[in-house]
């Protein structure tokens, strides 16, 4: 999401390169709290549903260990995604789904508003007696966008080229939500640079929306090649930024734009706020100079070349030994360390 009254004091910001589209948030919460890219993890796998957790290393599991307490959120049902059971696994303290939310909460399009969701962190932030980490993965954006159950007054209006009136409704469905998710964002950030207690905020995306591909990428560049690697990765990137209610030492509030993949997110934050480091999270670090982006769709250089990774492991030749193929076969033995070996089916 970008956002519309725009940050000029976030510690970073920029666009966001993720592994699924049209679906699958829990794959990027998985990369994000673990550190984990889907890179090395097969293709079409869940890990929330297919593995048990709980020795994998997570920023839950890492923040507890610093005497944090560790809260997710989401206003949904807790079965969703089997996050009852992976959140739990993870090391987290409580898990709030959509039973811990009145009945009468506002909502709009597909569930509890996105401003519900952030009062609720208000709320444990202000009465909270010690430092606290708090996931909260926010409902109202969810796809379809065919609803048509948006209020006339929050209802955008743009009209798309060589797009039906279906298609383009669905785009407006969908713009409105982000609009209404902005406004709900804007308020949060105005509140949190109230509190009298320091904050981090790390805000992400999880994935673009199956209309993203048909409606602005292959009707925006209509000759190109639509199965190249090049186009498919349009639909894969998102935004992110970092954002304190402090002055981070040594790290100025300059809202530069930096890319990135959202396996690196946390590693990357952790390193911006001065928090303690794990050896994963230093190799994640180490492998972002040579291999600067990395999701399931594939790896890049330093020059923004991408490859395909399908092949890599077993025939290193498709790339010879440039730096980010090396750092490519290099980090996956390390996440085989910190997840392959350590996960049950």
């Amino acid at each position: 999401q970008c956002l519309k009254y725009g940050l000029t004091d976030s510690l970073q910001q920029g666009a966001l390169d993720v592994s699924v589209r049209g679906g699958g948030t829990c794959n990027s919460e998985f990369e994000f709290l673990t550190g984990i890219s889907m890179g090395f993890v097969p293709a079409n796998v869940f890990p929330y549903q297919t593995y048990s957790l709980g020795r994998v290393d997570n920023l839950a599991r890492q923040f507890k260990a610093l005497g944090y307490k560790t809260t997710a959120l989401h206003p949904n049902l807790g079965t969703n995604w089997n996050r009852n059971m992976a959140y739990r696994e993870m090391g987290f303290d409580r898990f709030l789904d959509i039973d811990s939310f009145p009945k009468d909460a506002p909502t709009l399009h597909a569930g509890v508003r996105d401003s519900v969701t952030y009062d609720k962190v208000i709320d444990l932030v202000e009465k909270g007696d010690g430092p606290q980490f708090i996931l909260d993965i926010t409902m109202q954006n969810h796809t379809g966008y065919d609803k048509n159950n948006i209020p006339a007054d929050r209802l955008t209006n743009y009209q798309l080229k060589n797009v039906s009136a279906y298609e383009n409704a669905e785009f407006n469905e969908y713009v409105s939500c982000i609009k209404a998710s902005d406004e709900d964002l804007n308020t949060f950030i105005q509140e949190l640079r109230q509190l009298n207690k320091p904050v981090v905020l790390v805000f992400y995306g999880d994935h673009q929306p199956n209309i993203s591909s048909n409606y602005l990428n292959d009707s925006v560049y209509p000759n190109e090649d639509k199965s190249s690697l090049s186009h498919q990765l349009r639909a894969f990137k998102t935004q992110y930024f970092i954002w304190a209610n402090y002055d981070v030492a040594g790290t100025p509030a300059k809202s530069t734009n930096k890319e990135m993949s959202i396996g690196y997110l946390s590693s990357y934050m952790m390193e911006l706020i001065g928090a303690p480091l794990s050896n994963h999270q230093k190799a994640n670090l180490q492998t972002m100079l040579k291999m600067p982006f990395l999701t399931l769709m594939g790896y890049s250089d330093t020059n923004g070349t991408w490859r395909e990774s399908s092949t890599e492991l077993t025939d290193p030749s498709v790339s010879g030994d440039s730096p980010a193929a090396k750092a490519y076969r290099n980090l996956d033995m390390v996440q085989y360390l910190e997840f392959g070996s350590k996960v049950k089916h």
